[in-house]
């Protein structure tokens, strides 16, 4: 945001990046209150770097026309005329050199004013699957494996930002004075304190899944409020934004540790298992897959072996390993 903050700035931001930060600003007080401080910033760089134009070289020359330095031989050897100056030349010469090394700083830390907060970020990227990390304002961020948070090592005092491309559970601390942001390739996801999934699968597109209280998502101009059960799925191919409501969070199962079926296909109730573990199961005979699957199973220390036994077991089917990732279920068609 920081760049198209400066494209506007200096006019160099397209119309629909003009709505595009409009929309930004007006989301909330916090951002708001951001794009005036960085207005602030500009206007005072330029106005010193206004102040602080001079032709150095012009300056130069018109001290040497006016004070010519004349050597001359003169009947002692080694004597030469002394220069007198005016002291308050060079009084005017220093200001304006101060002038133009305060004008060139304030453009320097405006420039840099993002690499610096850079500075103060870390970055995590999880090695396993459901790795849990804990942010400054007691935010719980759970994280799919491969998964990469960017956080700050402490927010803001009007807003919490963070980065993020993966998949990760948010259980966001509330604190109604500071909104929660979270920035994907995709969209921007704000929220003040709820429970939620994002799935940020970059060319692909996003999905956010609400568990608990209220989001808001921004995609390009569009946006979007969510609330509990509420399921929001961007196809970027198509750049189209699908939504539904979720009859059960299995969809999130790998961070939660429950999977819900109530009638529940067996087609459907697989592809559940697959997601949670990244595994391939799949079913022998197509006559199998409406067979309809009742159960709550918690996942806490299972295996997939041992979930997809309870599984077949139940259906008074059977699993067959092909590899340590793939599996098959076969039986007798009903």
């Amino acid at each position: 945001m920081n760049l198209l903050i400066h494209k506007y700035l200096t006019n160099q931001a397209s119309a629909q990046e003009q709505k595009e930060l409009e929309l930004w600003i007006d989301r909330s007080a916090a951002n708001k209150t951001y794009f005036e401080f960085q207005k602030r910033m500009w206007n005072s760089a330029k106005m010193r770097e206004i102040e602080s134009k001079i032709n150095v070289n012009d300056a130069v020359a018109r001290f040497k026309l006016k004070h010519r330095v004349e050597v001359k031989e003169l009947k002692k050897a080694g004597e030469v005329r002394r220069m007198r100056v005016k002291p308050m030349l060079f009084v005017r010469l220093a200001a304006a050199c101060i002038a133009l090394l305060i004008g060139s700083f304030g453009i320097y830390k405006f420039l840099n004013f993002e690499e610096s907060n850079q500075n103060n970020w870390e970055s995590k990227v999880a090695l396993s699957n459901n790795e849990t990390f804990i942010l400054a304002d007691g935010t719980k961020v759970s994280l799919r494996k491969g998964s990469k948070l960017t956080y700050p090592n402490k927010f803001s005092e009007n807003k919490r930002q963070i980065k993020f491309s993966g998949e990760a559970y948010f259980q966001v601390a509330k604190d109604a004075s500071k909104v929660f942001e979270i920035e994907t390739e995709n969209s921007t996801v704000q929220v003040l304190g709820t429970k939620f999934n994002v799935k940020s699968s970059g060319q692909s597109g996003e999905q956010v899944i609400v568990e608990e209280g209220h989001v808001r998502v921004a995609i390009g101009n569009r946006e979007k409020d969510l609330y509990a059960n509420d399921k929001l799925d961007f196809k970027k191919s198509e750049n189209r934004i699908e939504y539904s409501k979720v009859s059960n969070f299995n969809e999130i199962a790998w961070s939660n540790n429950l999977l819900t079926f109530n009638n529940t296909k067996l087609i459907d109730a697989i592809k559940d298992v697959n997601n949670v573990y990244n595994i391939n199961v799949s079913i022998e005979k197509p006559c199998l897959h409406n067979i309809l699957l009742t159960s709550t199973l918690d996942l806490k220390e299972k295996k997939a072996e041992e979930v997809l036994f309870i599984i077949s077991t139940t259906l008074g089917l059977k699993i067959n390993t092909l590899d340590k990732v793939s599996f098959q279920i076969n039986g007798d068609c009903r």
